[in-house]
């Protein structure tokens, strides 16, 4: 029986539902079902969005054929295409299930904005680029738009920098990423500590990645000129307009870092009213 790596925990299972059943608790049987058909690679739905930004046709029932008559793709960037059609398409039923708030609730968070953070190694940190300013400059290259925007830029201060390393060279457990769960694999609850973080500080709310990051752009629309907006939109890996190529080249280390302070002058902004 071939096993298949769960993708909320990253450990490998035969028996999938089972293991999203004891491992998870995961007792909705629609979230059951998708999270099934998204960790096995089914099709979901026969009619599928294309995932090409700046496409105008959107939904097809020929996505294949659709990629290579109309986009002219390869076969790697195929394969691409149609896993992340896919994935979209079981994301959606996922964010519509959470809409309805479903008893039993949901434990899975697919369908909730997952930060860089995540798939960010210790070797990629180890090998962060220095700025001018001392700054260093992370590059990820696991991440959801990575396709279409390169390798993620992290800029960190020299004493972030430092915590970070710190944090990675005194843990008791071994693993390949930069936030790791008790056994090595990735920390898919990121999420939680930073609420928990938020909620220490003595901050309000419920606040997650995506409500930050649209705060970000919202500020950087309305607060800086087009061109500051275009390196702040490119640092965070979303587009002031439609992406209209498959692969950009990555941004350099002068401009991640820059785009840091780019975000601070917009959110900074505020205070000075």
């Amino acid at each position: 029986m071939p096993s298949y790596r769960c993708k909320l925990c990253d450990e490998q299972a035969e028996d999938v539902a089972l293991h999203l059943t004891e491992r998870h608790g995961m007792n909705n049987e629609r979230e059951l079902f998708l999270v099934v058909c998204l960790i096995k690679g089914r099709k979901l739905a026969p009619v599928m969005q294309c995932p090409v930004p700046g496409c105008s046709v959107g939904k097809s029932s020929r996505l294949e054929r659709h990629l290579d008559r109309i986009h002219r793709v390869d076969n790697h960037q195929r394969a691409r295409f149609m896993e992340m059609a896919h994935r979209k398409a079981i994301v959606y039923e996922l964010r519509a299930l959470r809409e309805t708030f479903p008893d039993p609730p949901m434990v899975s968070d697919i369908d909730m904005c997952h930060c860089v953070l995540i798939n960010m190694t210790a070797d990629e940190v180890s090998r962060a680029v220095t700025s001018p300013d001392g700054f260093r400059v992370i590059s990820v290259k696991r991440h959801k738009t990575a396709a279409f925007f390169g390798r993620a830029k992290i800029a960190l201060s020299p004493q972030e920098y430092t915590w970070l390393t710190d944090t990675i060279r005194h843990r008791s457990v071994a693993s390949d990423y930069c936030f790791c769960a008790a056994k090595g694999n990735r920390c898919m609850q990121l999420l939680s500590q930073f609420r928990t973080a938020w909620r220490h500080v003595g901050l309000p709310g419920r606040p997650d990645f995506m409500m930050i990051r649209n705060s970000l752009v919202t500020h950087a629309h309305t607060r800086l000129p087009p061109r500051q907006r275009q390196y702040l939109a490119r640092a965070m890996c979303h587009n002031t307009q439609t992406a209209l190529q498959y692969y950009v080249t990555d941004q350099t280390t002068s401009l991640a870092r820059s785009s840091r302070s780019l975000a601070l002058r917009a959110v900074n902004a505020l205070k000075r009213k």
